[in-house]
């Protein structure tokens, strides 16, 4: 065989004895997704005089877990029925760490907040660019 000709081989199987090497050494792991804002309420109809119970959530729609930084400060708004004008806030967090493990699947809670339902019609939660819509009924 030509020595030329003889090369081609062996360049071939160092090329695949490497990638085995590296492939072994450094698993490839699932692409981190990010996590998704979630407004969370325990009804979707409430009654005019009850109290609405709102969370809001990061959700890991992940198969694998994903270590989590959260926000130092998040931006909600609600608008009330009769009242186009909806009500912002800026809200400032500190947390016990500085990253959390959400397991695949899981949820971290943000923060909960009471709003009182005083008038019948729609009132629209908003959150991390999410809306949700509530009825308020008599």
């Amino acid at each position: 065989m030509d020595q030329g000709k003889l090369w081609i081989p062996i360049l071939f199987i160092v090329f695949v004895a490497g990638v085995a090497v590296y492939t072994i050494y450094n698993p490839s792991k699932p692409e981190e997704l990010p996590l998704t804002p979630a407004i969370i309420t325990d009804k979707e109809q409430y009654h005019v005089g009850e109290t609405v119970k709102v969370t809001y959530q990061f959700h890991n729609p992940n198969s694998f877990e994903v270590s989590f930084t959260p926000p130092n400060e998040v931006y909600t708004s609600v608008t009330f029925p009769g009242d186009p004008t909806p009500q912002t806030a800026k809200i400032n967090l500190s947390y016990v760490a500085v990253q959390f493990i959400i397991p695949a699947k899981g949820e971290f809670n943000v923060i909960s907040s009471t709003y009182n339902a005083t008038k019948e019609g729609t009132m629209r939660i908003g959150f991390g660019g999410l809306n949700k819509i509530v009825k308020i009924i008599k």
